[in-house]
């Protein structure tokens, strides 16, 4: 599998036909309809919608499909209904991905995260984005955005993996890792340094694997092979990482916000750590970036999820 960019990721979705079987939460909103039927005729996913059944079948006729023409409905009246439903099928194997749709993001994540009701899930929860930046070289993945406000040690440690497991998944063997501090020097003073530290060398005695842990980096070393000349740091991560971790929430909602403010970026996202990946983009969003986060998601599901059958 050679990806070097978001069209690779579509068209490597489309050319594998897939067909994943995907759980649409809160399918009765056209916003959310219109990315899915794309996904659905290019042959990557097979969606269940999961809504209320006659807002659905109307906004399927409006896009000039046929409700009974391989669509699976379930009618769903309120979110507690399509909460149920949506975790119904994961845990039965009708799911292998979920695609948040008209439906709060706390209530259908809670759902997911139940300890007695929900579905499987790791010690560690994160969104994971992948970007195509002119500027930059290679897809590039950030970790983590949106849902571990403050991760400790641990947390930061299952981020790095669920991230690894994702570049895995699009065909990059040994992902360079980058844990983003300011500076590039241990200082006690400042603990984001300290754990980046600890969780290099935890890369070094394998108990992080399949990749290659640099920390603490700055962004410009991680990202800028000249910066790194410059100074006269030397790593295999510098210039050339694979995959941004950010020491919290708010660096991680402020890089990925001003990238996609003042550069042109064509992004897709996953949150992992879960039974099955899950889109929780907003309704709101450009299709376009809604598509490639399924066709990235279909990917991961039939690599992973086939693999651990």
């Amino acid at each position: 599998m050679k990806i070097h960019n978001m069209e690779d990721i579509v068209n490597t979705a489309k050319e594998m036909k897939l067909g994943v079987p995907a759980a649409v939460s809160g399918a009765a909103d056209l916003h959310v309809i219109e990315p899915v039927l794309k996904g659905k005729q290019d042959g990557y996913i097979r969606p269940v919608l999961i809504g209320d059944e006659a807002k659905i079948t109307e906004i399927l006729r409006q896009c000039g499909e046929d409700p009974r023409d391989g669509y699976e409905i379930v009618d769903a009246k309120d979110d507690a209904k399509i909460c149920a439903a949506t975790v119904r099928l994961i845990k039965e194997k009708k799911a292998k991905m979920v695609i948040k749709g008209l439906i709060e993001t706390g209530t259908l994540l809670s759902a997911l995260l139940n300890d007695d009701t929900g579905i499987g899930k790791t010690d560690c929860v994160s969104a994971c984005g992948l970007l195509e930046l002119e500027k930059y070289h290679k897809l590039i993945a950030f970790s983590d955005p949106g849902v571990n406000t403050f991760p400790d040690l641990t947390r930061k440690a299952g981020i790095i993996r669920n991230g690894v497991s994702m570049l895995h998944a699009i065909g990059v063997e040994t992902p360079k890792v980058a844990v983003l501090s300011s500076i590039e020097k241990v200082n006690p003073k400042q603990p984001d340094t300290v754990e980046a530290d600890q969780l290099k060398q935890m890369n070094q005695r394998g108990e992080i694997s399949g990749c290659i842990v640099e920390g603490p980096i700055s962004l410009d070393l991680a990202i800028q092979k000249e910066s790194a000349e410059i100074k006269g740091y030397e790593s295999p991560v510098a210039g050339d990482a694979d995959l941004l971790v950010v020491p919290d929430i708010l660096c991680g909602n402020m890089l990925i916000k001003g990238i996609g403010y003042f550069g042109d970026a064509k992004d897709a996202s996953l949150v992992l750590g879960l039974e099955v990946p899950v889109l929780f983009g907003s309704r709101g969003g450009p299709i376009e970036g809604k598509y490639r986060s399924m066709a990235l998601a279909a990917i991961y599901a039939h690599v992973h999820i086939r693999d651990n059958e």
